[in-house]
């Protein structure tokens, strides 16, 4: 019913569910006696997640058309596969709210690419730096008013701090024994979670939009080619800070294993990862960053760890409300994942500055 709601170029066979988001629905819809170009690809708007949809869908709508205005001068031929198209719906909306009250988006389903937990090269690091760096350069021009804040304070590491707190005090006994050390280990850096905030209300770190969730998994590659084509999972492109991104890549394209591999040992920086996703990153930005902006990079990729860390270890004491999980101790083994990356980052932190510098 939802995929009839929007603005279809061929018959409805099939909808199947698609991917591994921890947040949003997302579905494959697949259409009969049509090219590849018809395929769609639907998407269910957490309500929990993004309590504001409409926000939501107006800063991607917006976000969508600027680059596709942009790709199709870069690339007259094949922009169609370099930027997510919205569907309108019959009232000529980017979006569907169904009789429940759940908002709903369809996307031209890009054929001929594949997304990646973890990257396999670091050709594929340096492309997946350089895409995102090129993304939030394409939208340092967007005209308008301010884009909406669509998560309040999603990178703000104090209030990710503070949540994990409260969330030990309401914890039950038996989760929050399991958790001590791991606790212990937040607790331990508190003294660093205010560093970007203070910098940039010192006025030394200017605001940009941010696409502030780019793990690697939000990229498309070509199936053929390997080339970096699309930025995906645009719901938290808002304002913020480039530390937010580049840490956030870091976080996901430097470790051999996904977030939530079960043996935390296992878990390394490898460093031709972190100098290969370093120089697409500054190639791809260096146009628009400031001197404070690159000295703070290093601090973003050990916050948005420590961030993410917090985030799956808050949701393991309330009961896991937020991230979607697979099993109890989920959100538990997510979290040592990414204190045992914060590990890294610390016994790496002297030769990693010298990369970026």
């Amino acid at each position: 019913a939802a995929a009839h709601a929007f603005h279809l170029q061929a018959e409805v066979v099939a909808v199947e569910p698609f991917g591994r988001g921890h947040i949003n629905d997302s579905y494959r819809v697949r259409c009969r006696g049509a090219s590849s170009e018809a395929g769609y690809l639907l998407q269910r708007i957490n309500s929990v997640a993004f309590p504001k949809p409409r926000a939501v869908m107006e800063n991607v709508a917006r976000v969508c058309h600027h680059i596709a205005i942009g790709a199709r001068r870069e690339y007259p031929d094949t922009w169609h596969r370099r930027v997510l198209r919205l569907l309108p719906n019959d009232d000529g909306e980017p979006w569907h709210v169904d009789e429940m009250g759940e908002w709903w988006r369809c996307y031209h389903y890009i054929d001929g690419t594949s997304a990646r937990n973890v990257v396999a090269s670091a050709d594929e690091a340096t492309r997946a730096g350089s895409s995102f760096a090129r993304y939030g350069r394409q939208l340092a021009d967007l005209p308008g008013e301010r884009l909406h804040e669509s998560i309040p304070r999603f990178h703000d590491t104090r209030y990710r701090y503070d949540n994990l707190i409260a969330a030990a005090d309401n914890a039950s006994g038996q989760r929050l024994q399991a958790a001590a050390a791991d606790l212990a280990f937040f607790r331990e850096r508190e003294v660093d979670v205010d560093r970007l905030h203070d910098a940039q209300v010192a006025g030394e770190l200017p605001e940009r939009i941010t696409h502030n969730d780019t793990k690697v998994d939000n990229l498309l590659f070509d199936s053929v080619s390997g080339e970096a084509l699309c930025v995906t999972d645009l719901d938290t492109t808002m304002p913020g800070l480039l530390a937010y991104d580049y840490g956030d890549l870091i976080r996901t394209v430097t470790s051999p294993v996904p977030e939530d591999h079960p043996a935390p040992d296992d878990v390394v920086l490898q460093l031709p990862l972190f100098e290969a996703v370093t120089y697409g990153y500054l190639a791809a930005v260096e146009a628009i960053m400031i001197d404070a902006e690159r000295r703070s990079l290093l601090w973003g990729a050990k916050l948005m760890t420590m961030e993410v860390g917090m985030r799956f270890l808050a949701d393991y004491l309330l009961g896991d409300v937020y991230f979607r999980t697979a099993y109890p101790e989920h959100n538990l083994v997510r979290s040592r994942t990414q204190i045992a990356l914060v590990g890294c980052i610390e016994a790496s932190w002297p030769r990693l500055e010298e990369a970026i510098s």
